[in-house]
């Protein structure tokens, strides 16, 4: 998964907007962002990117 990291790094950018738009219109989405980042790097790799990956990911650029 390391040949993913700026794909995951972006693909979380992006989920954590989505998630930001929503939370002001009042939606409930906890525990969305890290499924989204994983779905959205999924569709752009066209590879299989799990929560766990992107979790990993996130942990190494703290």
């Amino acid at each position: 998964m390391l040949a993913y990291h700026s794909v995951i790094k972006e693909a979380y950018r992006a989920a954590l907007a989505d998630w930001a738009v929503k939370e002001i219109d009042g939606r409930g989405n906890d525990g969305a962002i890290i499924r989204h980042t994983a779905s959205l790097a999924s569709i752009w790799t066209n590879d299989a990117i799990s929560e766990k990956n992107v979790i990993e990911v996130l942990k190494s650029f703290q």
